[in-house]
């Protein structure tokens, strides 16, 4: 059950929609602070129950460099956000943003106000870990380097990040007698045999071969097709010219796949008006109905002692290839950013930077060793908990990586040299599964303009993908020539060709 842990915890998790709890940690005036005190304000989830003030964490880090800290912490996102703005219209400055979450319009106009200062040259002289990683990888350091060579803010870097993977129930193929499958055919095999080989032994025909949510699950199976798009539907083409997902020429063969697995009954038949809560398995006796999931982890929705058997499935082969869309990259940007009213923001940013190390990672991730967890001979290391401990509350009072994206790396050395197997064996797949993912489109800076701009064409085009394609999956249309030029030409009518005009602008000029 570990792994459940660190998939939840331990990754610098971004959700690109989520609804949280309403309520305000802390708020208040800012003191006046010693030379080594700072105030950081910033935003971690209510749900993750954490109070900075009371949290091992802040005291720890801030002894091994002499600060001490005090904080302005914002449980609701709305709120946060309202903080920012009170920001930009005069409120008092804390030191610094921690956990941040800016994004690119809120950062461009603190700095633009100068309320946030350029951390380009303090990675130079004072952060020597995160300085390390971004020479190591260059891509990183252009993702959040502004048009203008400004670095705003600081972010949170990591090789495994999570993704929207298949996971497979792997007692289901044992009892079918069948291996993973590694392309298109394999896959609707597994299907077919999950729908009427009784896979969970109940001598009922009651097994869903593959549950999802909706056409932005079901877009991650494209990949069997050699094809992946973000949730703007776009991608990068060999010739680095942006591309809509219609545009692509086997497209439209993947829908008429959708809408063949659908018809025969082979993937979820609510699985365009179902939700999490709907699907969530919460009786331990329950027989679970499910042969494959599409999410990023199990977690939420079976029963402790079902998890363990559902493993992530490698992408699927296509013409001798294999690709697969990453989900969020492995840099989350905006995460820190020193605010104007800093006066030594060097000392803070070397503290900072320990985060950007393994011990830093292991402290921010896991606790402190001998206290929270221990290492063995091996190198392996293990949560200390008693019988009755809950693991995932020790984890979050004790540590800080979950709850909002905490500036930091999350190495792949900690991540794999966990001592629990079925976690090790999940982290080694997600690792797999990166291996071949890439990002559709790289990570971009927009004006405030442009990206309102975008915003308001996607929001029209974004709708009307999502409708038509669930309308051809589920045979409300006739996929025929007819109807899907008709669903080209309506694209076209909504500015589809400014839409891409302006990504590929960005792309052009990063």
């Amino acid at each position: 059950m570990w792994w459940t842990i660190l998939l939840r915890g331990i990754f610098f998790l971004r959700k690109l929609s989520i609804i949280l709890l309403v309520l305000v940690l802390l708020s208040g005036t800012i003191p006046a602070l010693a030379q080594n005190e700072y105030h950081l304000a910033g935003y971690e989830g209510n749900s993750v129950n954490r109070d900075w003030n009371s949290s091992p964490f802040f005291e720890r880090w801030g002894t091994l460099f002499d600060l001490s800290f005090s904080f302005s912490q914002y449980g609701e996102y709305t709120d946060w956000e309202k903080e920012i703005q009170a920001y930009l219209n005069g409120a008092t400055l804390p030191d610094a943003l921690f956990k941040a979450e800016l994004n690119i319009e809120n950062t461009l106009a603190l700095l633009e106000k100068g309320l946030i200062v350029d951390l380009k040259p303090f990675i130079e002289t004072d952060m020597p870990n995160l300085k390390a990683l971004l020479n190591e990888n260059p891509e990183w350091e252009k993702d959040i380097t502004l048009p203008s060579g400004v670095i705003a803010a600081l972010p949170a870097l990591t090789k495994m990040q999570l993704n929207n993977g298949i996971w497979v129930n792997t007692k289901w193929l044992d009892n079918i007698k069948m291996e993973m499958p590694t392309d298109k055919e394999s896959f609707e095999n597994m299907l077919r045999a999950f729908k009427t080989g009784d896979p969970n032994k109940n001598g009922k025909r009651d097994e869903i071969p593959l549950t999802f949510l909706g056409t932005w699950d079901l877009k991650f199976l494209a990949h069997a097709y050699g094809l992946i798009a973000n949730d703007y539907n776009i991608y990068v083409d060999e010739g680095g010219q942006v591309r809509y997902l219609t545009e692509a020429e086997n497209f439209r063969d993947f829908v008429q796949w959708l809408r063949d697995l659908y018809t025969e009954g082979l993937i979820d038949g609510n699985g365009f008006t179902n939700t999490d809560a709907a699907r969530q398995v919460t009786d331990e006796k329950a027989v679970v109905p499910y042969g494959m999931l599409m999410g990023t982890t199990p977690v939420n929705l079976l029963p402790a002692a079902d998890i363990s058997v559902y493993m992530l499935m490698e992408p699927l082969e296509f013409e001798g290839q294999k690709v697969y869309r990453d989900l969020i990259g492995q840099v989350g940007r905006g995460t820190f950013a020193v605010t104007s009213a800093c006066e030594n923001p060097g000392v803070l940013l070397k503290a900072i930077d320990y985060l950007y190390s393994l011990d830093g990672a292991m402290l921010a991730t896991a606790g402190l060793e001998g206290t929270e967890y221990t290492r063995g001979e091996d190198g392996r290391w293990q949560f200390i908990i008693g019988e009755e401990s809950d693991p995932l509350a020790l984890v979050r009072a004790a540590t800080i990586a979950d709850g909002g994206n905490l500036p930091g790396y999350s190495s792949e050395e900690m991540l794999l040299s966990f001592g629990d197997e079925s976690t090790r064996e999940n982290t080694q797949r997600f690792k797999t599964l990166n291996e071949y993912a890439r990002l559709p489109y790289p990570l971009v800076s927009l004006n405030s303009e442009t990206q309102k701009a975008a915003d308001a064409l996607q929001e029209t085009l974004g709708s009307l993908f999502e409708a038509r394609l669930g309308r051809f999956i589920l045979s409300q249309t006739e996929l025929d020539d007819e109807n899907w030029n008709a669903f080209l030409d309506e694209l076209k009518a909504n500015d589809l060709q400014a839409f891409l005009a302006i990504w590929q602008k960005a792309l052009d000029e990063r």
